[in-house]
Formats: structure tokens, C-alpha cells, sequence
């Protein structure tokens, strides 16, 4: 029979020597014992991986939200409108020459970034029917 050294951490072979005492055995056949059994156990099969969480979809738009972008689309609009009028207006008073600072012109605003239609009116040269 072969003879073999283990390196065992002090509180593990306190729990070894209490283990054998208390079977009436000695240390080198726990070990045995312990060596057998895990040699011939089969092997535990791997868990599976969890599976992936499945992705909720966005939730559709709230419909307060498209009155939101309704509103503030004619905002930008008619904000358009008034520019390109006061513009307009100065050009006819000041007769090209440089808009005076009494006839402020405000500047120019980006679009929505949402989807948009222009509102009704838009382009027609008459704003007061939307």
C-alpha cells in the first residue's frame, strides 16, 4: 500500500480526527473512504445556463403624448411663420437695408424630431386658418 503526504489546513484535520474518533476508525481510512466514494460517484451533470431573459417591448406611446407633439409641432410652425413675416415686413419697411433693432426678428428653430406633418395652412401664406 502506497503511503501518501496531504497538506491539510489545521481546522480540517480537527474536523478529520473528531470524524474518525467518533467512528472508531483512524484518519488514513476517512480518507480512503472519502477518495472511493468521490472516484466512483458519477460525475454531477452541469446545470444548464439560466435562460435569457426575454425582452419586453417598448411600450406603445401614451395618446396625451401625441397631442403633446401635435401642439408643439404648430408651435414651431407658427413660429416659422411669424420669422419669415417679420423678416418679410422689415425687408418692405427698411427696403433691404440692415432690420433695425426696434423690428426684432427671433431665430430660426429646429423641427420636431418626431414624425411630423406641417400643420394646416403651412406654405399658403395664410396662417390664421389653422
Amino acid at each position: 500500500m502506497a503511503r501518501i503526504t496531504v497538506s491539510l489546513p489545521d481546522d480540517l484535520e480537527a474536523q478529520l480526527d473528531q470524524y474518525a474518533q467518533q467512528h472508531s476508525t483512524n484518519a488514513s481510512q476517512v480518507v480512503q473512504t472519502a477518495l472511493r466514494n468521490l472516484f466512483t460517484s458519477p460525475a454531477p451533470t452541469p446545470k444548464p445556463p439560466p435562460p435569457a431573459p426575454v425582452p419586453t417591448p417598448p411600450s406603445p406611446p401614451m395618446p396625451e403624448l401625441y397631442v403633446v407633439q401635435d401642439y408643439l409641432t404648430q408651435l414651431v410652425y407658427k413660429m416659422e411663420l411669424m420669422r419669415e413675416g417679420l423678416w418679410d415686413m422689415s425687408q418692405l419697411i427698411c427696403h433691404g437695408a440692415p432690420c433695425p433693432t426696434e423690428i426684432p426678428c427671433p431665430k430660426e428653430i429646429p423641427l420636431p424630431p418626431w414624425p411630423h406633418q406641417p400643420p394646416p395652412g403651412w406654405g399658403t401664406g395664410n396662417p390664421d386658418t389653422w
